[in-house]
């Protein structure tokens, strides 16, 4: 990857409708999660990179383990990466 190189890329999590346990009684509604990044080459040595994950804030639930344990989503959060060669 020659230097001064700029990348960017993004990716969706979509989940439909499910209920929590075979009895129908609590549903887990479906979410759609966006996530994106970018990244930059500055020379051979330099580079970084910043990923945001949930970008639109999303409230959702990643998993159900009956109608009472319920897990929420993680809220939007950002990873920044600052890499250098020595």
């Amino acid at each position: 990857m020659s230097p001064n190189t700029l990348g960017f890329g993004a990716g969706t999590i979509y989940n439909s409708m499910i209920f929590a346990a075979p009895d129908n009684a609590v549903e887990i509604p479906s979410y759609v999660r966006v996530d994106a990044a970018a990244y930059l080459k500055i020379n051979e040595r330099i580079s970084g990179q910043i990923n945001v994950e949930n970008i639109g804030g999303a409230k959702y639930w990643v998993s159900a383990h009956r109608n009472n344990l319920i897990t929420p989503g993680a809220p939007r959060s950002a990873l920044v990466t600052l890499n250098v060669k020595f």
